[in-house]
């Protein structure tokens, strides 16, 4: 669905019709507002996990981004924005997944102990080299995973990767936001980078 506020909206309003006798509620950020407040009427600890820095510090990060590449829109629905700081200042307690989304939180006047430092994990049984693999005569090739946007940084990465001059090729798998494509072009002849899509 298009529209992430309708899409959340909707999600959080299914979620909040199964909302029984519940103890402990875990919600995503900007997903549960109803449902939290359900949650937190009937007495249930209450987590909203975060995957990026406070809301406030990724609006201004994004906002002066967009400034220094000339885009003139901000990708926030006012809506929606207010919705993920209700949303994390209702919780009793915000899952982090690194010091740095944990340090935009204390910035924004959050205690320690409101706080869960969880990073990402990783299934090492199943993500690990088989012991027999041969990287000789293998080209090197580093992956770009996720939407390619100015909010995901890549317009760093792509200077350095050619300054690095490694022999190699620099791969981006993910749609390329509107926000992103003069970047983008800026790259499209260069033999070592490529746009998957």
């Amino acid at each position: 669905f298009p529209n992430y506020y309708l899409k959340d909206t909707l999600f959080d309003w299914l979620c909040d019709r199964h909302m029984d006798d519940t103890n402990l509620f875990h919600g995503w950020n900007n997903m549960c507002l109803r449902s939290l407040r359900t949650a937190n009427e009937s007495g249930a600890v209450t987590v909203v996990e975060r995957a990026s820095t406070h809301p406030v510090v990724q609006r201004d990060l994004v906002e002066t981004e967009f400034e220094q590449y000339g885009v003139d829109r901000s990708i926030y629905n006012d809506r929606q924005f207010r919705r993920g700081v209700t949303e994390l200042a209702e919780s009793d307690i915000v899952f982090v997944p690194s010091e740095f989304v944990y340090q935009s939180f204390l910035e924004q006047g959050f205690h320690d102990s409101d706080l869960r430092l969880i990073p990402f994990g990783v299934d090492t049984e199943t993500f690990t080299p088989p012991s027999d693999l041969s990287r000789e005569d293998q080209k090197f090739i580093a992956i770009f995973a996720g939407q390619v946007s100015l909010r995901k940084g890549f317009q760093y990465l792509l200077p350095a990767w050619e300054r690095a001059d490694i022999d190699g090729t620099l791969a981006f798998a993910g749609e390329v936001t509107d926000d992103a494509k003069h970047v983008v072009e800026e790259y499209r002849d260069s033999e070592s980078i490529e746009f998957l899509g």
